[in-house]
């Protein structure tokens, strides 16, 4: 008996133990939440060790500890505990703070991943549509950041912020009558306030005024910048003026208002006015709208299709497709709708013709819309000069399901991409209103920007045209302009990609003749208003106003320079030019082919048989 009574009193004792120490622990850790919920996060810290120091594996500890050290700026110390933390402890606030850890180190994939699994666990959080919203206007994804900015643009403290993102998104979505609603919010905010929240009035007040002269109602602009400037007006302001008394047509106005803008704005200022469509410029550029107009520019876009709805010696409506017997497309217009049909076995699926992107004279891609209401771009895209289909450039042999046979899958933003490089703009097209150009394919606009102030500055016989002046651009300038829609969708796609040669703007700036000439840019050789040159004989004469034996190059054409700095050529210096240097190159892209921009010569050059390749 005597020993059962030990065993219960030591069994007592130890169960007592552990309670004291679980109050003990339970203690400090309530003292320790306290400490942080006052913002006390060195005390906070310190009673979350306390309590790991006898239980390590303390999950509200640990929970606290990483905590306190993300509030305190130690990112690298709270990602180490969090390591440590199963996921089933984590809230919404952990991911938030370890995405905004990552961030702080430059770990954008990863903190975009758990603010991802934040949103998911508390889908209306502001902190985290914030960042989200942000990150996402940020990396040029609008239609992915437009639902969280208007969702954050309801919550009572972060309202604002959200207000402000959802106005500057549908500025860069050329949608001004909806940046108007969320810009008129911000701005009844004195500027003490907004700057807490990390917001600056002048450049709502910017903005605001350009939206307002985008829609053509200069007197709420000239309100805006009044109010904003209380009397003193920047540069930018003073421009902005001029812009609103040129809608309101007050030539003295606009003419003592662009006095005061010193520097003058660049050539490539893009003018805060309406469109006005390519049809405008037709009375006074009759010539070169009807060359632009039937140009490829003009005809790379389609919002039907208008092209062979088989593959030639086919039944009507059959294409083949290109890897898989299994599989057959058909495509069928009815009353001005297109049907797309991939049938896999005995498996049909269809999609809506949205888009057809391309002006045929490399090929042409569908943009469809399956039964699910997604986007997709086309398995099998059409090229005229071979009378056939092939599979469209990127898409793999297998796709992962058998409705990736009709097309593989693809965002908004990655659509609207897409149509904003085969348009003047895309949101003629996704969103159309009133006041957008009613182009399509690219139009004047494009390049030039709105015409509806220029159109006001010529009836008022105004020296400054009030548009975009790519002539009076440098080099440098004019083939960044090219290179918005002649470079690779995505950023990442390396040099040696064999895709590559299909992007103009890239491949020639890494050219030496470009890099030192000063001068060499896209419109050196090519007129943007009129399709290509065929005859190399064009090409090859820019070529020698640099690289030739004579010296009476002309100093005043576009791309020339003095012929003393260019080097001759040792294999002919009268002709022959491209074959070396700039060869046409078939199948780089299959069913096409495309001139190699990077100016060298190539290993594989078709010219004299191969050469060094002088990449300089």
């Amino acid at each position: 008996m005597a020993c059962l009574f030990g065993s219960a009193a030591m069994a007592f004792g130890f169960a007592a133990f552990l309670a004291s120490n679980y109050i003990d622990s339970a203690w400090r850790l309530a003292r320790g939440r306290a400490a942080y919920t006052r913002g006390e996060w060195a005390e906070s810290v310190k009673g979350a060790r306390e309590v790991l120091k006898k239980d390590p594996g303390n999950q509200g500890a640990l929970v606290l500890l990483a905590r306190s050290f993300a509030r305190s700026g130690r990112d690298d110390q709270a990602l180490a505990v969090y390591q440590r933390i199963d996921s089933a402890a984590l809230e919404s606030l952990d991911y938030l703070l370890i995405g905004d850890g990552c961030s702080k180190l430059g770990q954008e994939p990863m903190a975009v991943s758990a603010w991802l699994d934040a949103e998911r666990l508390a889908p209306n959080d502001p902190q985290t549509l914030f960042r989200l919203a942000l990150y996402s206007h940020k990396e040029k994804q609008p239609l992915e950041a437009l639902p969280r900015a208007r969702k954050l643009a309801s919550d009572p403290k972060l309202g604002l912020r959200g207000a402000w993102i959802e106005a500057r998104i549908y500025s860069d979505l050329d949608e001004p009558e909806s940046a108007s609603t969320p810009l008129e919010r911000v701005l009844k905010v004195d500027a003490p306030s907004l700057r807490t929240i990390g917001i600056e009035r002048s450049e709502v007040a910017s903005l605001a005024a350009r939206v307002n002269l985008r829609l053509g109602r200069p007197e709420r602009a000239l309100e805006i910048l009044d109010s904003a400037s209380g009397g003193e007006r920047n540069r930018e302001s003073r421009w902005l003026a001029s812009r609103a008394f040129l809608q309101q047509g007050k030539a003295s106005e606009v003419a003592s208002a662009l006095a005061a803008v010193i520097p003058p704005m660049p050539p490539l200022a893009r003018e805060p006015a309406p469109y006005t469509s390519a049809v405008s410029c037709r009375p006074c550029h009759a010539s070169i709208y009807e060359s632009q107009q039937y140009s490829r520019h003009a005809l790379t876009f389609q919002d039907r299709w208008k092209s062979p709805t088989a593959s030639k010696h086919k039944a009507e409506g059959e294409i083949p497709d290109p890897i898989s017997t299994r599989v057959r497309h058909r495509l069928t217009n009815d009353h001005g709708t297109t049907t797309l049909e991939t049938t896999v076995d005995d498996q049909t699926y269809r999609a809506i013709v949205q888009y057809v992107l391309g002006s045929g004279n490399h090929g042409e891609t569908l943009v469809v819309k399956d039964a699910h209401d997604e986007l997709r771009e086309g398995r099998v895209s059409y090229h005229a000069k071979q009378e056939k289909w092939s599979k469209t450039i990127g898409h793999t042999d297998l796709p992962p399901d058998a409705i990736g046979y009709l097309g593989r899958p693809i965002t908004e933003d990655f659509a609207r991409k897409c149509v904003h490089c085969h348009t003047t703009t895309a949101s003629s097209v996704l969103t159309p209103a009133p006041e957008r150009p009613h182009d399509r394919g690219i139009g004047c606009e494009r390049c030039h920007g709105p015409g509806g102030n220029h159109l006001k500055a010529i009836a008022l016989g105004l020296t400054d045209r009030a548009i975009v002046r790519p002539s009076a651009a440098t080099a440098d300038e004019v083939t960044n302009l090219c290179a918005q829609c002649h470079s690779p969708v995505s950023p990442t796609m390396s040099p040696d990609s064999p895709d590559f040669i299909r992007f103009q703007a890239p491949s020639l700036v890494k050219s030496r003749c470009y890099k030192e000439s000063g001068s060499l840019s896209c419109v050196s050789c090519h007129n943007p208003h009129q399709n290509v040159a065929t005859s190399s004989t064009a090409y090859e004469a820019v070529c020698l106003k640099c690289h030739s034996a004579t010296k009476d190059a002309d100093p005043t054409s576009r791309g020339a320079r003095d012929a003393s700095m260019g080097a001759i050529c040792p294999v002919n210096q009268t002709e022959g030019c491209l074959n070396c240097h700039m060869p046409k190159i078939p199948e780089a892209v299959p069913n096409a082919e495309f001139t190699d921009h990077f100016i060298r010569v190539r290993e594989d050059s078709s010219a004299g048989g191969p050469r060094p390749n002088r990449r300089q």
